[in-house]
């Protein structure tokens, strides 16, 4: 972004799902990356659902622009979603930041793919 001679320090858009990957054969990682570098907070953890279920992640993490969610048991899930419409709570606390402090955008259906195909 260039406006007037402005180049800002960090982005200022909203973080928007790239990508979403299982990080090895055991599917007990999640990788989500946003493309910009990200912030985590455990209140996040309970807006998140694999195949439409509450994700059951143990602990998130970051590193750079991508997020792992360490699952507290294999999943065969084929998709990935956050914020539900029928269970958020309407809190912030619980939304995803990128790093520059603007909420991630909402994704729903997200293919997850296999640990060998991340690219």
């Amino acid at each position: 972004m260039d406006n007037y001679d402005l180049v800002p320090p960090q982005e200022v858009t909203a973080p928007n799902l790239r990508r979403a990957w299982f990080t090895s054969a055991a599917k007990d990682e999640v990788a989500l990356d946003f493309g910009q570098p990200m912030t985590w907070r455990d209140e996040m953890k309970k807006d998140i659902y694999l195949d439409d279920t509450k994700a059951p992640i143990g602990a998130g993490v970051v590193e750079g622009n991508v997020i792992r969610l360490k699952l507290t048991k294999p999943a065969t899930a084929k998709t990935i979603a956050y914020l539900s419409g029928r269970y958020w709570d309407g809190k912030p606390a619980s939304l995803i930041f990128g790093a520059n402090g603007i909420a991630a955008l909402t994704f729903c259906e997200v293919p997850l793919s296999p640990a060998e195909s991340t690219k």
